[in-house]
């Protein structure tokens, strides 16, 4: 095996020690998909600011005055805050979005603040969750973020917050974040991602009616499948011709085993 190229950005199903322990380069595409998610994550965010998913239930199950009716608890974006947890290529998309084209007020968080955006406030995760109306999940998934949002910090959020994950399920306490939804501690969520995929049919989610539920697909589009597509290609043939993917995750760790791109086997 001469090299595993992720066709995505995500590598947490790679068994990334083992590799690099064999001297097998792992390469991904960043990038490729931070429209696609960042623009799915704004979008479910509209949805249930408008509380359009419980507006269309109703008016086929209600009629006309009972979906109206739900315009009562709609809220807008312009002018509210936005909390993102991961500011990397998605999570700066977002921001961008959310500043630039709704007018939200936009708040980050991740280990190295000083790289923010200058639109993006760098503040402490608690902080964060309970300054925000909405906070958007964009970080990896690694033993510092596994569990970050847990009952304790989902306590955080002002009751009228909603919750975007399009980063990882196993970054939420998932039972804590069904329980929060049940009794309406916090207003809703869109999840693209769960603690186990594909989503179990009859999932304790699937019986809430303030939660937007996608297949993780919001990083799937024909533009950023073409994207992936393309980017994949070249770091496989530049693995094939004995060179060092561009785009190489354990690179640090085959160097460390004097691993180079003139030494990648041919």
């Amino acid at each position: 095996l001469r090299g595993i190229v992720r066709h995505g950005v995500g590598v947490d199903m790679i068994p990334m020690e083992a590799a690099t322990r064999r001297g097998i380069a792992v390469a991904n595409v960043p990038g490729s998909n931070r429209h696609a998610v960042a623009e799915h994550a704004i979008g479910v965010l509209g949805v249930l600011r408008r509380r359009c998913a419980q507006m269309d239930a109703t008016l086929r199950a209600r009629g006309w005055d009972a979906s109206r009716a739900l315009a009562d608890g709609a809220g807008e974006l312009h002018g509210h805050t936005l909390g993102i947890i991961g500011v990397g290529a998605i999570g700066s998309r977002v921001a961008e979005i959310a500043h630039h084209g709704f007018g939200m007020v936009v708040l980050g968080h991740q280990r190295r603040l000083a790289d923010l955006p200058s639109f993006v406030a760098g503040t402490a995760l608690d902080e964060l969750l309970a300054r925000s109306d909405a906070v958007v999940l964009a970080a990896p998934l690694n033993a510092q973020t596994e569990g970050l949002i847990d009952a304790r910090r989902i306590a955080l959020m002002p009751r009228h917050a909603v919750l975007v994950n399009v980063s990882r399920g196993a970054l939420v306490d998932e039972a804590a974040l069904v329980a929060a939804l049940r009794t309406r501690r916090i207003a809703g969520a869109a999840l693209d991602v769960f603690a186990t995929q594909p989503l179990p049919q009859g999932h304790a989610l699937c019986g809430l009616d303030n939660v937007l539920l996608t297949p993780h697909a919001a990083g799937l589009t024909v533009d950023s499948m073409r994207r992936m597509g393309a980017g994949t290609v070249r770091e496989v043939e530049r693995l094939l011709a004995g060179m060092m993917p561009v785009n190489c995750v354990n690179r640090d760790g085959l160097g460390a085993r004097g691993m180079t791109a003139a030494a990648m086997p041919p």
